[in-house]
């Protein structure tokens, strides 16, 4: 909170850790100043009202540290402060809640928090994740708690007192300084480093005092590189971490001293403006101050071309990037990439550490560092989220914010803006029948971190948003299209220090109106000339503006829009033709339609089926089927691919599974995944398996998941397996937990544990559900088992109550396995209800057991019925048990008959026993042949 009095509120119980509070307190303000941390006595101003500063303090804190020793529920005489609504303590976290002041637990030497001991409305304490600091340790625990409330308050990131700048080895922990979390595997702490290829040539420009620049993708290792090579080769060096260029600025001129500082600019371009870093800046730099940095791939590429150096009549803001470009040079330049090199995969597969060597084993797929940071997790998240019943509004909301920042946006989003731009996503997937949550739900989803490590929005303080890097990353290498509104959007809300990147990224994208709009809003000499020469053009960008008055844009060089309009007469088809397909690039899908339109019913046979594929798009089928019907008489084969996507959505599955075997060699990978999915769904397992195969040969690595699925339902559970362990290995979260299962089910608990956990920490419901299981059957440890059944939300879904119910059952834990059998019973009726049969028939509640078998036969469950009867044989109830087995054996269920046959027994009727047993035995029941065996021996 920007507003915030002070950053660091510090709660505690005098009788239980006054001393822990106070040194907490000297610590935190010590590093961040005194103004930063509010202790009571320390803080409050003489004769003021103490009760009013309090609670405004709390609530103008950006977060609340709750000190907890071993006496914390204790009072001076036996009785407890934390019961009475009037115990400071008890009201100070109350206050905090009530305005979403974020509470984190400090427990000292070991304490644990019962939540059973709690007062209700201090329940919750219990399950928030804590901090622990040891007395023997507290120093060192305590520079460690600062830096994790360093990456949670972005403020406290330029926070030094007066007296202390803090040295580079009192940074333990590199998260505070900007280092991806990776994702959490029993400890706070990272992850070992692993030494990369370039750390020598690092270390010798550090060594010679010179600026270093590490560039590379998001999540490539750069920011941990940097810290690890500083940690070694800067070692007396004092650090200053600035967020923004206005913060570099201010260091800058405080630095009096000629002791040997280190400037951490991590992502540099934050700080390549007019007034933050320039190539005179550098220069006039002690020679005690070095230079660390890093920059994304994506960024340095906007300033590493040679355009603006050609630019003549240059504004002011051109004049800017070029300075940008000369700060660059500046810099000893150092590539990381993002796949890691084999000496590097040996050295992280051979570490102790278990992320380390799973990372390792995906190098082929990811680079280590983007595994570790739960890149690919994050992006399956986002995915996964678009689903109906799953979180399609906060999908759209990241989505909104990555084209926005794709867009060039650089300044984070307001809630409001999100709101605004992630409409046009979520009405263009379904709109209200993917029934989304509503945006509070929608933003706590997106900014949830997920393994501990990131979310996917990250919060830019003052409520505003930015998009998790990677996530952009991976969107832009899909080569995915800005909407139209979306570019409308940025360009109505892009802040003065947006310019440069929006206008880079309009060029980047080809959007060349929307290029020349910004450079109209964003000049300040409206009649000014700005050229760039043709010669200037480099291989990446083959279209360039040539800008005259800021009113007019042009291509150089042709593609293959600005080919057709140039080789099409006027008059023809041909022309109307490249005129739609000029207005279908630009997003004008109206006049695209006219055009092509005209050429379509002039015959012209690609004007057919892009005219089909634009109405198709517009979800007016009836007129797409018509157009697309009439391109695939004509021969279009990419007509025959629309026409077989619309096929599918109408439930023609036939007609679509014979238009993509035409053209089976351009069915493009997503097509045929999707042709496999409804194919299976069917029942035909052999075409099923046709095309899910080719979906994974064209390169759609998800189709090993399906295929692994489709395997099981074939009965071949080795090759099931054999495909999860490739879709595993491929990343996909929802294959782990699919592995993790079948170790599950073959009761090997030790195998199945770290397979669940990494599916349930991706936020999937039913691994999270037998992870509970694994705790409960194998450690019987029911507060980790009760952690992940809350994570899977099993009180909510029935589907998943049941697993874990008939897990439970399996391995005798009958009385855990109720409750979420009971809830089964919404999911599977009949068949949880026969489960809850058996399960009181073993305990010997012969009540129960009847209510839940005469259940199961109602719901029409196929085994019910002979439960039902067998159970009231037992109980000599021989007139409902004939009642019950007599529908079922009419229908065919030869057990049924058999029963039937001892009821008549029981009852006397040996001669209908008889019939009975005889027409099971000739339906092969064993029981009823050794029945007929007997009376025969009698009889003899």
């Amino acid at each position: 909170m920007p507003d915030a009095e002070t950053l660091i509120f510090i709660n505690y119980r005098k009788l239980d850790a006054a001393a822990a509070a106070a040194f907490l307190h000297a610590e935190l303000a010590d590093r961040f100043g005194s103004s930063a941390v509010f202790l009571d006595y320390e803080s409050i101003p003489l004769s003021a009202e103490f009760s009013a500063v309090l609670l405004r303090q709390v609530r103008n804190s950006a977060v609340l540290l709750v000190v907890i020793g071993d006496r914390w529920l204790d009072g001076k005489i036996g009785r407890r402060p934390i019961d009475s609504a009037d115990d400071w303590v008890r009201r100070e976290i109350a206050e905090a809640w009530a305005h979403d002041v974020p509470v984190v637990p400090v427990l000292l030497n070991g304490v644990k928090l019962n939540p059973k001991r709690l007062p209700d409305e201090l329940a919750p304490l219990a399950r928030l994740q804590y901090f622990e600091i040891r007395t023997r340790r507290q120093r060192s625990d305590i520079r460690l708690l600062g830096d994790r409330l360093v990456e949670q308050i972005p403020q406290l990131r330029s926070r030094f007192s007066a007296k202390h700048i803090p040295l580079v080895t009192e940074y333990r922990h590199p998260i505070a300084l900007g280092v991806h979390r990776a994702m959490e595997h029993g400890t706070d702490m990272p992850p070992p480093y692993i030494p990369r290829d370039v750390d020598q040539t690092i270390r010798d420009a550090l060594r010679a005092r010179k600026h270093v620049l590490l560039i590379g993708d998001s999540t490539a290792g750069k920011s941990r590189t940097a810290y690890e090579m500083m940690q070694t080769e800067l070692t007396g060096h004092r650090l200053i971490a600035p967020d923004d260029a206005e913060e570099l600025v201010s260091a800058l001129s405080s630095l009096t001293s000629e002791e040997p500082h280190v400037l951490w600019l991590d992502d540099l371009h934050r700080h390549l403006t007019a007034g933050g870093l320039t190539p005179s800046v550098i220069r006039r730099l002690p020679k005690s101050v070095v230079m660390i940095a890093t920059i994304g791939a994506q960024h340095y590429a906007l300033y590493n071309t040679n355009l603006e150096r050609t630019a003549t009549g240059v504004p002011e803001r051109w004049r800017e990037v070029v300075q940008a470009s000369k700060a660059l040079e500046l810099f000893t330049q150092v590539r990381i990439e993002r796949r890691w090199s084999p000496a590097e995969l040996d050295l992280a597969a051979s570490n102790d550490d278990p992320r380390l060597r799973r990372a390792a084993s995906l190098g082929q797929n990811y680079g280590v560092a983007e595994y570790m940071a739960a890149g690919p997790q994050l992006l399956q998240k986002w995915r996964a989220g678009w689903s109906p019943g799953g979180n399609p509004r906060g999908a759209a909301l990241v989505a909104g914010a990555v084209d926005a920042y794709r867009a060039g946006m650089r300044t984070p989003l307001s809630r409001d803006d999100l709101v605004g731009v992630h409409d046009t996503y979520l009405d263009a997937l379904g709109g209200a029948q993917l029934h989304p949550e509503a945006i509070d739900e929608a933003l706590a989803w997106a900014t949830n971190l997920e393994y501990g490590a990131t979310s996917l929005l990250i919060n830019g303080g003052d409520d505003t948003y930015y998009p998790f890097d990677y996530v952009v990353e991976a969107v832009g290498r899909d080569g995915t299209s800005i909407p139209s509104a979306t570019w409308e959007f940025v360009l109505g809300h892009m802040r003065d220090a947006d310019f440069m990147t929006v206008l880079m990224s309009t060029l980047a994208h080809d959007e060349l109106n929307y290029a020349t709009r910004v450079f109209d809003t964003g000049s300040d000499a409206p009649g000014a000339t700005y050229t760039i020469e043709p010669e200037a053009l480099t291989d990446d960008m083959t279209r360039l503006m040539l800008l005259a008055g800021g009113e007019r844009a042009l291509y150089v060089g042709l593609d293959r829009v600005s080919q057709l309009l140039s080789d099409a007469k006027e008059g023809t088809p041909e022309r109307e033709y490249a005129v739609g397909i000029y207005h279908r690039e630009r997003g004008d899908t109206a006049q695209a339609e006219t055009f092509l339109r005209q050429a379509a019913e002039h015959g012209y046979l690609d004007a057919m089926a892009d005219l089909g594929a634009l109405l198709l798009k517009a979800h007016r089928d009836d007129e797409a089927s018509d157009w697309l019907r009439r391109a695939v008489d004509g021969g279009s084969r990419e007509a025959h691919c629309n026409l077989a996507l619309l096929c599918l959505e109408r439930g023609d599955l036939a007609t679509a599974a014979r238009l993509y075997d035409e053209v089976a060699d351009i069915v493009s990978a997503a097509s045929a995944l999707n042709l496999g999915h409804h194919l299976m769904g069917s029942g035909e397992h052999e075409l099923a398996l046709r095309w899910l195969t080719h979906a994974y040969d064209a390169g759609d690595a998800s189709a090993a998941a399906s295929l692994g699925a489709l395997h099981l339902v074939r009965d071949q559970p080795e090759e099931a397996e054999r495909w999860w362990r490739e879709a595993s290995a491929n990343g996909d979260v929802a294959a782990t937990g699919a592995l993790g299962e079948v170790h599950v089910w073959r009761a090997e608990f030790d195998e199945a544990e770290p397979l669940l956990r990494q599916a349930a920490e991706a936020g999937l419901d039913r691994p999270a559900g037998l992870l509970g299981v694994v705790y409960l059957v194998r450690d019987n440890d029911s507060a980790m088992a009760g952690h992940w059944w809350r994570k899977s939300r099993a009180e909510e879904d029935a589907e998943i109550s049941l697993v874990i119910g008939n897990m439970l059952f399996e391995n005798g834990r009958l009385e855990d396995a109720v409750p979420f059998l009971e809830k089964g019973v919404e999911a599977d009726g009949g068949g949880a209800a026969y489960d809850l049969g058996q399960l009181y028939k073993q305990r010997n509640d012969m009540e129960k057991a009847v209510f839940w078998a005469r259940r199961s036969a109602d719901e029409g469950y196929e085994h019910g019925p002979v439960q039902l009867g067998g159970m009231l044989m037992e109980l000599r109830r021989y007139a409902e048990a004939k009642e019950a087995l007599l529908p079922a054996h009419e229908a065919g269920d030869h057990r049924a008959t058999h029963n039937l046959g001892v009821v008549s027994l029981y009852e006397g009727h040996r001669d209908a026993a008889i019939r009975y047993f005889t027409a099971a035995s000739q339906a092969g029941v064993p029981e009823a042949t050794a029945a007929l065996a007997t009376f025969r021996e009698e009889k003899s």
